[in-house]
């Protein structure tokens, strides 16, 4: 279990007088300060197979909820579930890594801040590092 590492958050922000960008008739907007909350969990870690070969992984989640008397209680620009799962091997003063980052439909918007829904998305990334000398390193990916 020496080589399994989990690092579980959990969070819950009450936000008074938040300042707030809202559209209000057509095509006017305003700021305005509101009462929300925002709450999610992040989960994040790795496991190494052996010293040079490891896996990592995270997942995000939040949500944003605007208090009061709002048509959309949406807050907006809260990002939807995310993940990423990865492999990496180090030798010597190289390393490289494969990763996978995946993004869930963002359905949950504020439609009164001109917000719409985006479909999911996965990326693939790949990436290699070479150490030249101490503390500088040349990245391709």
């Amino acid at each position: 279990m020496g080589n399994f590492y989990i690092k579980p958050k959990i969070f819950y922000s009450v936000l008074k007088d938040y300042i707030y960008n809202s559209t209000i008739g057509t095509n006017r907007t305003q700021f305005q300060n509101i009462d929300a909350k925002i709450y999610g969990f992040d989960i994040s870690g790795h496991y190494y197979f052996t010293d040079n070969f490891a896996f990592d992984y995270g997942v995000a989640y939040q949500r944003g909820k605007k208090d009061g008397n709002f048509e959309d209680k949406d807050l907006a620009e809260i990002p939807p579930l995310k993940a990423n799962l990865g492999l990496s091997y180090e030798y010597e003063k190289s390393k490289f890594k494969a990763e996978v980052v995946a993004v869930d439909k963002w359905s949950k918007f504020d439609n009164s801040a001109k917000e719409q829904e985006i479909a999911g998305y996965a990326v693939t990334n790949l990436k290699y590092t070479q150490e030249l000398f101490k503390h500088f390193e040349l990245t391709l990916g």
